[in-house]
């Protein structure tokens, strides 16, 4: 007894090639092959991740609301900004610290 094995043919949506099941990828949901075939679709992920890293590359930098303290060429004005970024610093780990220390007395 004989047994005919029919395989379907697939189009692919982007390159109109009609091609096997195994040439596309599966859809998790569907369980059914995908629209473009995997040729296709590597091209195209390739490209959109291409033109991704080229757009962020060519990006425009937005200028800092803040001055970086390492580009400030004046040591006084510096040695300032230096020490009020460690106070205020200090001044969160210590209100940090009453905070917690004040929860901890709610709870016992």
């Amino acid at each position: 007894m004989k047994t005919l094995s029919v395989t379907s043919l697939y189009t692919c949506g982007h390159c109109k090639r009609q091609l096997p099941p195994e040439a596309f990828y599966t859809v998790r949901k569907t369980q059914r092959p995908s629209n473009y075939c995997k040729e296709c679709r590597k091209a195209i992920s390739r490209r959109q991740r291409t033109a991704e890293k080229t757009h962020l590359l060519d990006a425009p930098t937005l200028p800092l609301s803040y001055p970086v303290i390492t580009d400030i060429e004046e040591k006084e004005l510096r040695m300032r900004l230096i020490m009020k970024a460690i106070r205020f610093v200090q001044e969160s780990v210590e209100r940090k610290r009453r905070n917690e220390a004040l929860r901890m007395m709610n709870e016992e």
